[in-house]
């Protein structure tokens, strides 16, 4: 294993991280199978791995008590845990609530990393870090942050923090590489710890391509261990989702590949898509659990966050990752068939920008 080592952490941090997002809720999960993720994180940490990564969210807090089962005894002090409290809870009043909710949930005093799952754009960071700070003052965190940030966001929650090094955790792999433009340099210059989610592309990067055959040969890897090694020469920890040992093992040993600056920019190559401009009335949204905008400004589905909340951060300033689409025909499907997070952005921008139809997108059909 390899480490970064920052000097706002005590802990030297695992270059690859475990998000443990994968344990479906309480009620539907047998005791066989929690024995069996409480032994999938001990093998991660017997793999070197020292950091996983969950939220409040993740099975309705479920997640939290299954990893709190496995960092038990010595295993909390040489592990760092790494949780998000929801939007909704970013007020004075919830935010509280919900950090003892994880405490106990998670069997800890503290977290190491605290971090808003998405920022809300109707509690001004003021009041977001007089909490946190309030809560490091009291040994319950020891470090805080954002995730699914912009680059303004950032920087305003970093001068208000008092150009104190924070915590960032936004999607970045192979194809999606927005985070460079801004967010990455800034991250290397303040100190922040910089965590990737999604690293390996959700599983959607392929190619027939030639050159990238003879490149998993000549490392005798698969292609998602190339994704892995091309971030690897980075201060980047990337947060790999897996419940499959093979698959943890192959994340693991993606450290020993040193890739050629040749073959880096093959890579970037081979897998950079065009952003183009696509008409969200030829995007097939049958699997929508919303069927008119009134419907997704009631979120009548409770889902978190609510394609209102996005509408607001949208009007704030936040800009949307392109949509992830494949062409059918004379329309396009989301990719991989359905995709919550792609559905409410669309919903999204309908509320907000009624008279705009048309919406950035990467078309997966062009790797």
């Amino acid at each position: 294993m390899r480490y970064i080592e920052l000097p706002t952490f005590d802990n030297r941090i695992s270059r690859i991280a475990l998000g443990v997002n994968k344990t479906g809720n309480k009620t539907s999960s047998t005791l066989e199978e929690e024995s069996r993720r409480v032994s999938f994180y001990h093998e991660a940490i017997n793999l070197g791995i020292n950091f996983f990564d969950t939220a409040e969210l993740y099975g309705g807090g479920y997640s939290e008590e299954v990893l709190g089962k496995a960092l038990q005894g010595s295993y909390r002090h040489d592990n760092i845990i790494c949780t998000k409290f929801n939007a909704k809870n970013s007020s004075k009043e919830k935010i509280e609530v919900s950090l003892e909710g994880s405490l106990r949930r998670l069997n800890t005093e503290y977290v190491d990393l605290y971090l808003a799952h998405w920022p809300n754009p109707n509690v001004p960071f003021d009041d977001l870090l007089e909490s946190l700070q309030k809560f490091k003052k009291q040994g319950k965190i020891r470090s805080f942050g954002l995730s699914n940030a912009t680059f303004s966001e950032i920087e305003k929650f970093y001068l208000l923090n008092d150009n104190q090094p924070c915590v960032i955790e936004n999607e970045y792999n192979i194809i999606d590489r927005s985070v460079e433009e801004g967010i990455l340099p800034f991250a290397k210059r303040s100190g922040c710890l910089f965590l990737s989610y999604s690293p390996l592309a959700q599983g959607t990067a392929v190619t027939k391509n030639a050159q990238i055959d003879m490149l998993c040969n000549k490392y005798r890897c698969t292609i998602q261990q190339l994704f892995l090694a091309w971030i690897h020469d980075r201060d980047i920890v990337s947060i790999v989702r897996t419940m499959n040992n093979k698959h943890l093992q192959d994340n693991v040993s993606s450290l020993a590949i040193k890739l050629q600056t040749n073959e880096k920019q093959l890579l970037q190559d081979t897998f950079s898509l065009k952003k183009i401009k696509v008409n969200i009335e030829s995007i097939n949204l049958d699997k929508s659990p919303y069927v008119s905008v009134q419907d997704a400004i009631e979120n009548f589905e409770d889902l978190i966050p609510s394609p209102l909340l996005l509408s607001d951060r949208l009007g704030k300033g936040y800009n949307f990752s392109p949509l992830r689409l494949v062409k059918n025909g004379d329309r396009y499907d989301i990719l991989n068939g359905f995709s919550m997070s792609e559905i409410k952005k669309i919903w999204a921008w309908k509320i907000l920008r009624p008279s705009d139809s048309k919406m950035e997108a990467y078309i997966y059909n062009d790797l």
